[in-house]
Formats: C-alpha cells, structure tokens, sequence
C-alpha cells in the first residue's frame, strides 16, 4: 500500500504584519513560492489498489464524530442558547441519511463523564452512574455506530459499561482494550460503499480503572496495537484505507501517523489549541483534529471516483481558507479606521515604515486568495476532508432532547431508590464557612453578596431539577468535592451557593487567626488569584469577561475604621508578638506583621519592619513584591519603589521582580513618583531587540513585559510605537488577559480580526 508524503502547499496571506504571521521578508528575499498554487494530486496517503469498485462508480462515506462530550451530552443545562451537542450530531447524520448519503456517527472519548472522575463516595457516584446511563440512552437514541470509551467511562464500571452498551445496541470499538467476560466489542470495523472499504479502529486508555477491576481489564500498547492491527487489515485485503479514532493524548496520537498502514488518525487538538483545525499531513498519513466538549461535530467525508486510490487530494484546508481570508479583510479595514486612510500605499508606510512592500503585497494577495479558494472548490475528483460540520436546527421533538429531558425525574428516582442512610450531621464550625456565618463582621459585603448572580445559583439548580447532579454542583454552590466540603448531593449545599470561600478561600473560624486574617485573597491587588475560569468555562460562559464581571461580584472593602476589622488587626497583631516573644514565630509571620501595622494605620512601624525584612530576604521575591505593594496601596509608593529596586540589584536577572519593578515605575499610586521614561530604559535592558534573532514571545514568555512596554511608550507620547506594538501582541496573544486590557483601554475594544 503506496502512501504519499507530500501535501500540495496552500499559500495564503499570513498577516499584514510582520508580528501576524511571521517575520516579514527582507527586501530581495525569493518570493517565488507566494500567490496561489496549482492543485495538485497525492496531497493524501494512497490506498492499494485492491478496491473491489466498479469502473465509472463513486463510493462516499460521512462520518459525524463527537470527540470527548464529558457527560454534556444535552450542552449546558443553566445556559440559554447553548450548544446541544448530541442531538445536533443525531440531526445532521439524520439529514445526510435522507439525502442518500452513507453516514455514520462515531462517539470517542470520555463522553459519558469528565475526565478524572474516579471511586470516591457512593452517594456521589450514583449520580454519576444515572447521568452515565441516560447519557447511553439517548447515545442510542442518537444513532450512535461506533463508540471508542475514554478511560473515564471506563474508569466508572467497564462491565456495566459494555452490558449497557450491549443492550442498547451500541457498538463498542477497542482495538487495543478488551475486558473478561466481553467478547461483543470489536477490535475492528470495516465500513464499505460501493466496493470501497474503511477499515477503523478506536484506540483508548485504561489507565484510571479501579482496583477492584483490574483484574478484567487488559490494556496493550496504543501504538504497537494500532501497528499491528493495521498491517493485519492490509496484509489480509480486509480495506482500502485504515482510519484510526484515537483517544490517547495528541502525541501519541501523532505518533500513529507514522505507521505505515495508517491512512488517517481522528484525535484531539491537545494543548496546543493554536494547531490548524481540519486535516494536516504528518509523516505521510492525516491528523484529523476534533474540538473537545461538543464544542464542535467532526465531519469526515471519503470520496473515491472510479476506483482511483492513488490520485487522492485532501480538500480540508479549503474550508479554512474563507474565514482567514475574511479575517485578513478585517485586518486591513482596523488599519484604515486606525489611520483614516483607506489608500494602501500610505497604510503601507505606517503600518510597516521600514518594508512597505511587504504590506502591499500582502494586501493583494487578499483577492487572490479569494480566486484561489473558487477554484479549490470546483475541484472533482478521489478527495479526503474533515472539517466542522455545519449547524443545523434541532427540531423540538427530538427523540435525543426527549430522552436527555428526563435528567431530573431520573436522578430523583435513583436516590429514592438507594438507601445510603442518614445524612451526616453539620459541624458548627465546619472549615467552609457558610456565607451566613460571615455576617457579623462583615454585614455590608453580606448585603452585596445578596444581590449577585453568586449568591442564587444553588436555585438556579434546583429550579431546573439538577441539584443532584454532580456535574453541576461544583460550580453552583461551595465546597462540593474539595477538602472539607461535601460529595453527598442529598445534603442540598451546607456549605451554601457560590460564596466568601469560593473567592477568599478563607476558613472558618478565621477570627484571631493571624494567617487567615491577614493572608485572605481577593484585595484589590490580588484579583487575579480567583479562579473565575475553572467555572466560566468558554463552554459555560461564552461571553465571559472577567474584567467586567469581576466588577460586578467585587465585595465592597471594608474601611479601616470598621470596629470588626480593626479589632481583627489588634488581635492578629498581638499573636504575632507573642509569637516573637517565645521565639515561635512562623515562617510568614513578619509579613503579616507589616500588613497587621498597615491595616491599623501604624505605616511608620510597618517601613522599619519592611526595612528589617529586606536586609536578609535575598530570594523570596513574592514576598518582596507583597510588601511592596502594601506600602503602594497606602501612598508611601518612595519606598514600594526603593524595596523592589533592592531586590532587583540582588537578583537582576529575576522576571517577576523585574516585572514589578517596571509596574510601579508606571503605576505607582503617588503620581509625583511615577516615570515612563525609566520604565523604558529597564525594558530595553529585559528585551531583546525587536530585530534580534532570539524572537521576542515565540513562546509567550515575554508578554509581560511587552505590554508594559506598550504602557510605556504611551505615557511618553509615542502613541504610534505604542500602538503597532499592542497590535503585533494582539495578532498572537488576543486571548492573553493582560493583552485583552490593554486593547480595552487604548483601542477602546478587541479589533474584529483579533476575535476570530
């Protein structure tokens, strides 16, 4: 079986600047390759020529592939709109089907729970199991042809997985897992139209599986199964090609490409979520990549014209080409409302003064990219493509949204089906705090909290039946499933809805506790400690801004002359001393000493003790950065400034304090101490030079201090510089909070071409 390992390039225009697709060409360099290709044939590995096609006959196969789903089979229950991944996926092979297309729907991955769910309390786990199960229910109501578990759903229970699975009809693919007692589940599965053959096999991990099952679980290589499996699949003449829908991580996954009787490999973007969606040629084989979580349905479509294996072109860059020529319009129009001047030659020598050609031509390259992309799409002919499948309208009755639909009713029955025995009896002083045991002390952030969207979430729950399901729990109330909360959805949130924990993590009774008094998160300065996103979720909250929505949940401070907080300072303070006293004092116990004089006021005292701290703190530099800002936040930015620049000349060469350092030269809180212009030359000391060969954040490690830059060279007046540096960090970082703030404030929001 030949395979071909080569891919006709696709040339297309990478950015107007050199910052958005790579550095620009100098004058003189060869651009012979720029402009649009001719297609040409073997762009994908070749089948053998054994297809018992007929001559002049066409053989295509769809396949829909949902990839990792993690339980969300209905989307998210609480958000309006949302994507119903399942059901989508069932109508848009239902409308392929009635258009007379061979389709099949193929399930990878964990799709019936998140990954890392594990055995860990039974009340828990029923939940899981009926979640599992109706997820299964509605798989099968779906259509569902093939089905690769992931180690999640294999990780619950695999016997009753696969019985599950077996009465309903699902077939289960695992080439490389089998489990005692299981001979139903296929190690291949060969898909044939019209004489063309797709060999298939799923390939998944087994790592997770409890201790009590090990024993019925045989896991082999992924890699050397696939291998073998493969060569087995050729050698007998069983296909034409081989697809492998994997579920192991990305490179092992990319690993499978260079196996000889591979054509084409289904798995995940990984980490590097920057990688080009649809298919790319790796090692003479196709990797086909899948967004996770149902964000997306696969589309894979396999088309051989009169039996031809050999002359096979990949068409999936074709669907990518419109949106970046699209995006590259939108890139060129935010240069001419940026300077008022739609003329190229002019935008040229602004936006890229020292090689304006190389912006005219890619401005023109624009409408020859469109050219090319009409021409692509004429193409006939043995084609291979994988892209996302088009949105469809699910229609009200669907039979996967109806049987989804009966979630709630179902986990009311599992739980008053199951004795699990009395609930357990709440502790007084439970390490969570409920948001009410805070009121005392803190009756006007209790009064804001009311009024948030946090403080109703446990009801938003409830009033859609899914209190007590575990997917839901942990980001509508607090403390379920961590250290010291809960996992028995029964005892209906007792640490209540999302609340003080949850942002300050502070525990109770925290009342003379020196380190929970004086170390709570949350200030104004330590925002950015809140993990806002393991809940708002791109998936959960698409319109997300934490800028903006952490406004709308920031607790008013407390004043420092509130009697609760002063007292709370007095007694902190004095454990601390007694603490020095005896010789016994902890290892943070000077810093909180300093923040305990700064919250009474005593900013005196607390510079002699910062002063004291500095003289032998040669290495902890958050700490140095703590006590810097404390003296920051109550105008004493002379000294901030000289505790952080004492501990750069230690450390010069430490990226946090240098970092730190910059910050408060542009934004210390005296304004008469403030100074742009030293703040650019420690820059020119910390970054390379915009020409030097290193790159300056292939890897985003500078980004930091590049946006500060971009701080710096506006509060010097030289917007221009400012403003071309902030668009280059936009081209490659647009989703970088830091990045997103300052577009924000100098632009007045996201430029379109940095949204798509």
């Amino acid at each position: 079986m030949n395979r071909f390992h080569s891919l006709a390039p696709v040339i297309l225009c990478l950015g107007l600047l050199a910052a958005c697709g790579g550095e620009a060409p100098s004058p003189g360099d060869d651009e012979s390759s720029s402009g649009p290709p001719a297609t040409s044939s073997g762009d994908v590995p070749t089948g053998g020529g054994g297809t018992k096609m007929a001559p002049g006959s066409v053989a295509t196969i769809h396949l829909f592939s949902l990839y990792r789903m993690q339980g969300q089979a209905e989307g998210i229950p609480c958000l309006a709109g949302g994507i119903q991944p399942l059901a989508a996926a069932a109508e848009t092979k239902r409308l392929a089907l009635e258009a007379g297309e061979a389709s099949y729907l193929i399930a990878v991955g964990d799709m019936l729970l998140p990954t890392g769910i594990g055995d860990v309390h039974p009340a828990r786990n029923l939940s899981s199991r009926t979640r599992a199960s109706v997820v299964l229910e509605a798989m099968a109501v779906a259509g569902v042809d093939l089905y690769v578990p992931g180690q999640a759903d294999l990780a619950h229970d695999p016997d009753w997985l696969l019985n599950k699975c077996a009465k309903l009809n699902i077939p289960v693919l695992m080439t490389n897992v089998s489990v005692v007692g299981h001979d139903e589940t296929l190690l291949t599965k060969v898909i044939e139209n019209n004489g063309f053959r797709l060999g298939c096999l799923g390939i998944t991990r087994a790592h997770t599986i409890r201790e009590a099952d090990r024993d019925l679980v045989n896991a082999k290589k992924a890699r050397v199964t696939a291998n073998v499996t493969s060569k087995r699949l050729e050698s007998n003449d069983m296909a034409d090609f081989v697809i492998v829908f994997s579920n192991v991580a990305q490179s092992p996954s990319l690993a499978m490409t260079k196996l000889p009787s591979v054509h084409a490999v289904l798995g995940t973007l990984g980490p590097d979520e920057g990688a080009e969606k649809g298919a790319m040629l790796r090692d003479g084989a196709l990797y086909m990549m899948v967004e996770p979580m149902g964000r997306e349905i696969g589309h894979t479509t396999i088309r051989i014209v009169d039996g031809d294996l050999v002359n096979v072109v990949n068409m999936s860059p074709v669907h990518e080409l419109p949106r970046k020529v699209e995006a590259h319009q939108q890139e060129l129009e935010s240069y001419v409302e940026r300077f008022g001047t739609d003329d190229l030659v002019t935008l040229a020598q602004l936006v890229t003064p020292d090689n304006p050609d190389y912006f005219l031509r890619k401005a023109m390259q624009i409408n020859e990219n469109r050219e090319y992309v009409a021409e692509l799409l004429d193409h006939t002919g043995s084609a291979f493509d994988h892209r996302p499948a088009a949105a469809v309208e699910i229609p009200d009755d669907s039979p996967v949204l109806a049987k989804l639909a009966t979630l709630p009713d179902r986990f009311v029955r599992a739980y008053e089906e199951v004795d699990f025995g009395p609930l357990r009896t709440p502790d007084p002083e439970m390490e969570i705090p409920h948001p009410d045991s805070c009121l005392d002390c803190h009756q006007a952030q209790y009064d804001f909290w009311k009024t948030t969207d946090h403080a109703g979430a446990y009801e938003t729950l409830k009033g859609i039946g899914m209190d007590y399901d575990v997917l839901c729990l942990g980001c509508h109330t607090s403390g379920f499933d961590t250290k010291g909360g809960y996992r028995d959805p029964r005892e209906e949130a007792p640490f209540g809805p999302v609340g003080c924990f949850d942002c300050h993590g502070t525990t109770f009774p925290h009342f003379g506790m020196p380190g929970a008094v004086v170390d709570t998160l949350f200030t104004s300065s330590e925002a950015d400690y809140m993990e806002c996103y393991s809940c708002h979720t791109k998936e959960r909250s698409p319109n997300f801004d934490r800028d903006t929505q952490t406004e709308r949940v920031r607790c008013p401070p407390m004043g420092g002359d509130e009697p609760a907080l002063v007292k709370a300072w007095h007694v902190a303070l004095g454990t601390i001393e007694r603490r020095e006293e005896s010789g016994n004092l902890l290892e943070r116990d000077a810093h909180r000493k300093v923040r305990a004089l700064v919250g009474l006021g005593r900013i005196e005292e607390a510079i002699v003790e910062v002063g004291a701290i500095m003289e032998t703190n040669r290495r902890d530099v958050r700490l140095a950065i703590e006590l810097a800002r404390r003296l920051d936040e109550v105008g004493r930015s002379d000294v901030a400034i000289d505790t952080i620049r004492t501990f750069v000349r230690s450390n010069p060469g430490h990226p946090l304090a240098n970092e730190e350092y910059v910050r408060l030269l542009l934004e210390a809180s005296d304004p008469s101490l403030r100074d742009p212009q030293a703040a650019l030359r420690e820059l020119r000391f910390i970054l390379p030079p915009k020409d030097s060969s290193e790159g300056e954040d292939t890897d985003g490690e500078n980004v930091s201090f590049r946006v500060l830059r971009v701080d710096a060279l506006m509060a010097t007046g030289q917007q221009q510089a400012g403003a071309q540096e902030l668009m280059e960090l936009g081209a490659r970082h647009a989703q970088d909070t830091r990045v997103l703030r300052r577009l924000k404030r100098y632009f007045g929001g996201v430029p379109e071409a940095f949204k798509r």
